[in-house]
């Protein structure tokens, strides 16, 4: 059986970004911490964490990080339902894609915390890869536009985010003075959140474009898209709730009447914490009330 504690150095050396870190974290020696990260690996029989700046699980140490998470959950929910002495730094990691986090997830992180006393910890990246840090053991839930279910996890449709291809009234004057068509949009930058951002490929398809006919900047964050686009570096897919807060903002040329919906999911390991679904109701009772239902 392995150690509790041994999982526990685990988790502390990925989150920490390092085993002199995490060793800090446990009032442990850095040697120590070591030898537990070694006796786990022997007591598996096989490597567990590429050692560099900062560590990375193998494959298998994915598959042992989910199961270490959990277990510490349910450890610190035990601990706090029954007044123990409770780790103050306990949080439930989360991964969430940039743009439910700028539009509506916050809201969902205060109810929950508000109700439970518990924190969150946060990991943002695209709709896309925030599955893959939850497949990678790295989160306990995630949303994510990826549907495909995972073995041990719940899946749940939650909601839709409406995006639109907008730019600033000077760089439609500039790129689309005569309208949209391919030829503009191959002259025309744009700004995308990252290399796997694919919201706008809807648009480019129905011009006979893929992105890679584009040109592009890179900025991962959805206020540094916005400003971006306001200032006319270039033209961007924004989510529509966040044009909507910021209403009072010069008004933004449409590319495309339609808006281009993309489909929002919420994973969690199927397991037995009041806490998870405590969360569970509020991201999905938030999400019903700010998401589109389609």
């Amino acid at each position: 059986m392995l150690d509790q504690k041994d999982l526990k150095c685990l988790i502390e050396i990925i989150d920490e970004g390092g085993f002199e870190a995490g060793a800090k974290v446990l009032n442990l020696t850095t040697g120590a911490v070591s030898q537990r990260i070694r006796r786990l690996e022997s007591m598996v029989g096989m490597q567990l964490v590429v050692r560099g700046r900062p560590p990375h699980l193998t494959e298998t140490g994915e598959q042992i990080m989910s199961f270490a998470r959990r277990i510490w959950l349910l450890q610190n929910e035990m601990d706090r339902s029954i007044a123990l002495d409770r780790d103050p730094r306990a949080t439930i990691p989360v991964a969430v894609n940039h743009d439910s986090l700028a539009c509506w997830f916050l809201e969902a992180v205060k109810s929950f915390t508000k109700e439970v006393g518990l924190f969150v910890d946060v990991k943002t990246s695209n709709s896309e890869e925030t599955h893959e840090l939850f497949v990678a053991g790295h989160v306990l839930a995630t949303v994510t536009s990826n549907p495909k279910p995972v073995p041990g996890c719940k899946v749940r449709y939650i909601g839709t985010i409406q995006y639109m291809a907008v730019c600033s009234q000077d760089f439609a004057a500039t790129y689309f003075p005569s309208g949209v068509d391919a030829n503009s949009l191959r002259n025309a930058p744009a700004v995308y959140y990252d290399r796997q951002d694919s919201v706008s490929s809807p648009l480019l398809k129905a011009y006979g474009l893929n992105p890679n006919n584009v040109q592009r900047h890179y900025l991962p964050g959805t206020a540094e898209l916005y400003r971006a686009t306001a200032i006319g570096m270039g033209w961007s897919t924004m989510p529509v709730p966040y044009l909507e807060m910021h209403s009072n903002a010069p008004q933004f040329i449409t590319l495309q009447p339609a808006s281009i919906p993309v489909k929002l999911y919420w994973k969690t390991w199927d397991m037995t914490s009041k806490e998870i679904a405590t969360l569970d109701s509020h991201v999905v009772q938030t999400a019903k009330r700010l998401l589109v239902d389609s």
